[in-house]
């Protein structure tokens, strides 16, 4: 998006592994993008760039998508640089986009089937328009070769993938995401920094003041960005229902036994 502290530039805005903004602008991304570019072996014996595609789907990202283009991928999807979308309908294109492209189709069939999924996607009370959000989307290079798959022949999953993939997600989401959880960023950010910091963090306050659904939207924060993930699965995030326990014995017990049930003792 566009940057508060210079007027006219641009810059992506990653996460910092806090909870801060980690801006890069174009001339940063261009530097990394080239010095990723050239490598030995790409398809067809020539030097290329490794990555094929690239989904920049924020806003004002069309000036930005240059740098990806000027390193050599191939297929760039951005929005336009004068406007700004809306999180649901880049989400919607997000699920489209990817699951055409890994059944198989073309990028530019996929590009397509993504923005007919948003142009005639349900408003669902977020008081966007469809018909407006689709326009948005370029694919990029204009007129490119995208009449390409990228994934034409997918292997069939393995059943022991399928086993870890059931068992990742059990501990990937332990609680539903809060309904309407609006207005708490400061309290989510204050909270993400104990519970990085610490050991242990305690959450209180009066009954009805939402501690369960702060909890919950953490729960979901650091699960969706992995924070505390091991490669064997040893570690990630467990939501444990104890508002009944009444002692500390108790407690540990519960705490204990939900650890073993999902990772083993």
């Amino acid at each position: 998006g566009r940057s508060a502290s210079r007027p006219g530039t641009f810059a992506l805005a990653f996460e910092d592994g806090q909870g801060e903004v980690h801006p890069i602008s174009q001339p940063v991304l261009s530097r990394l993008m080239q010095s990723a570019a050239a490598r030995p072996g790409a398809p067809g014996g020539r030097p290329g760039c490794s990555i094929r595609l690239a989904v920049i789907s924020a806003c004002h990202s069309a000036e930005i998508a240059g740098a990806f283009l000027e390193a050599g991928v191939e297929h760039v999807v951005a929005v336009e640089q004068d406007e700004r979308i809306a999180d649901v309908a880049a989400r919607k294109f997000s699920h489209a986009f990817y699951l055409a492209l890994f059944v198989g189709r073309t990028v530019a069939e996929a590009f397509e089937a993504a923005r007919t999924a948003v142009a005639h996607a349900p408003a669902g009370g977020f008081g966007i328009s469809g018909a407006v959000e689709h326009r948005k989307f370029l694919l990029l290079p204009a007129g490119g070769p995208h009449h390409t798959s990228l994934f034409p022949h997918l292997p069939r999953v393995r059943q022991r993938d399928l086993s870890l993939l059931a068992r990742e997600l059990v501990v990937r989401y332990p609680c539903s995401h809060p309904e309407h959880f609006v207005g708490r960023h400061a309290d989510l950010w204050l909270l993400l920094q104990r519970v990085l910091r610490g050991r242990m963090t305690v959450l209180t306050g009066p009954r009805g003041a939402g501690k369960s659904a702060l909890a919950m939207a953490l729960a979901h924060y650091v699960s969706d960005r992995r924070a505390f993930d091991r490669a064997d699965l040893s570690d990630g995030v467990l939501w444990c229902q104890a508002g009944m326990l009444k002692s500390a014995g108790k407690l540990a017990a519960a705490l204990r036994a939900a650890v073993d049930a999902s990772w083993g003792p």
